[in-house]
């Protein structure tokens, strides 16, 4: 039997996005809440005011697309680069929704 060489790295680095999303869903009422206050007082949002399961979704997302960079250098797995690139499109795609969403609260 031949053994599938990256499917385990597939199923981290899938892992890895789902977990983010599932913590950036759990805790997205509370962020716009958040975000909703300070933009009405044209204030920065501190560190601190930021929801711990948005903080999570983002280290979460970032060791996502660190994990898969360095595994296709490493291991030379080019074809996985499109999938990283597709992943980290999306994880840019959310950011901007949200930032679109405080300016036009703003």
């Amino acid at each position: 039997m031949k053994k599938v060489k990256g499917k385990n790295f597939l199923f981290v680095l899938i892992g890895l996005s789902l977990i983010s999303a599932l913590l950036f869903a759990v805790g997205a009422k509370e962020y716009f809440t958040v975000v909703n206050s300070y933009a009405e007082q044209n204030q920065v949002i501190p560190l601190s005011q930021i929801p711990l399961t948005i903080q999570l979704s983002g280290w979460f997302a970032l060791g996502s697309f660190l994990f898969g960079i360095v595994r296709v250098f490493a291991l030379k797995q080019w074809k996985y680069i499109f999938l990283i690139v597709f992943l980290s499109y999306i994880g840019v795609f959310v950011y901007s929704l949200l930032d679109l969403r405080r300016m036009r609260a703003a």
